[in-house]
């Protein structure tokens, strides 16, 4: 039975890493390792199980062969999860009907619900600490949480009253776990479905703390609405978790964690962020470039945007061409000012001049004809000819 568990979970592990993307999605914290799983520096998910089954207490090798690899082929499979998930949402509005559940709860329900609702908001202001921003924030959503929580209440016949049970709660949260995920496996265990505008309140408050651990803690909430509830993740889901990691540090966050997140929502369940937050996202990217893998890394970025019909502002291209200069990269500096002209963008008339003269130097006629005639179409050749020969 051992044997047949840790062939199950190898599988599930070398799966991942041959497809780097999905491990940035795992809720996974592996001890030792300060990078996150997807991070190149990460070691491969197959020595790290191998290193969990070595570390655990000897007895307990089979619940946990049976838990990561559970975990883990769930994860493999959320594609295929997230599509059934969005037919049964066509066919039945789980939606709408999820959200008129919230009015419709009565009795035990509707109280039960306020119960867990003040839970999770004692353990989302906690964990968003004491900073201005953050607590503005949680501030903003209260009214509209408070809404339907109301609404809860009156139609369990309370009106605007406070439910009994609910009469302690503030107290009775700080005796309580406080840790989101745990509220909503909670909830999972007793039968009551946590509402969608609450699971993904949970996800947008935990992702854009900024503390570190809590982008963690809201991709823990992701995975659990997709393993467990009939709702789908949303644009701004991955808005809060694209922009979560761009305000974490490293190595909980980061650029290359915020291209690890999108890249994965994307490959796993064609999720975009919006287009301010993926412009946002590549403009950071490609001013930051360090080195040409990176370069490499933003480039292909934007051709996976563009190909899921994201529009692409000009100021990206523009950063990128900077970063391509910089690092000597010709061939994707070109393909830079390219997409600046196909988006309606100017390229900066030095950069373009030195590019000219690189591709002069090279031999490149093509290159050369196309920054020939971008020169004399914007009349920068007049601006650099000022520039050089003043008159004064």
């Amino acid at each position: 039975m051992a044997a047949t568990g840790l062939r199950r979970l190898l599988r599930a592990a070398a799966a991942h890493d041959a497809t780097p993307a999905l491990k940035a999605l795992l809720p996974l914290t592996a001890v030792g390792v300060e990078a996150p799983l997807s991070s190149p520096a990460a070691p491969p998910l197959v020595a790290l199980c191998k290193s969990l089954l070595r570390a655990s207490v000897p007895g307990a090798s089979t619940p946990l062969l049976r838990g990561v690899s559970d975990l883990l082929e769930a994860n493999l499979k959320r594609g295929r999860r997230y599509e059934r998930k969005m037919r049964e949402e066509e066919q039945r509005s789980l939606r709408v009907k999820g959200n008129q559940a919230v009015g419709q709860a009565g009795g035990a329900t509707g109280e039960n619900l306020a119960w867990y609702h003040s839970r999770l908001t004692a353990a989302l202001q906690r964990s968003a600490g004491s900073e201005p921003v953050r607590q503005a924030r949680l501030q903003a959503a209260e009214g509209e949480r408070r809404s339907w929580v109301n609404h809860a209440w009156a139609a369990s016949g309370a009106g605007q009253q406070r439910p009994a049970t609910g009469t302690s709660t503030a107290s009775a949260a700080h005796a309580l776990p406080d840790n989101p995920v745990d509220i909503f496996r909670e909830m999972h265990a007793v039968g009551l479905m946590p509402p969608r505008r609450m699971v993904v309140h949970a996800i947008s408050s935990l992702a854009l703390s900024g503390e570190h651990g809590d982008l963690e803690r809201a991709l823990a909430v992701l995975f659990f609405m997709d393993m467990h509830t009939p709702h789908v993740a949303c644009t701004n889901c991955v808005d809060a978790l694209v922009s979560g990691a761009l305000l974490t540090q490293p190595p909980s966050g980061g650029v290359e964690r915020a291209l690890d997140i999108a890249e994965a929502l994307h490959t796993s369940s064609q999720l975009v962020p919006s287009t301010a937050v993926v412009n946002r996202l590549l403009e950071v990217a490609a001013s930051r470039v360090t080195d040409e893998q990176s370069l490499q890394r933003c480039k292909n970025a934007m051709r996976r945007f563009a190909a899921a019909r994201v529009p692409i502002l000009a100021d990206v291209s523009v950063a990128l061409l900077s970063s391509a200069m910089r690092l000597n990269d010709r061939a994707t500096a070109v393909w830079s000012c390219r997409q600046i002209r196909a988006r309606g963008g100017s390229i900066p008339a030095q950069l373009l001049l030195d590019l000219l003269e690189w591709s002069v130097a090279d031999g490149d006629a093509s290159c050369v004809d196309f920054l020939t005639e971008e020169l004399l179409r914007t009349d920068k050749a007049l601006y650099l000819a000022a520039l050089n020969n003043p008159s004064c």
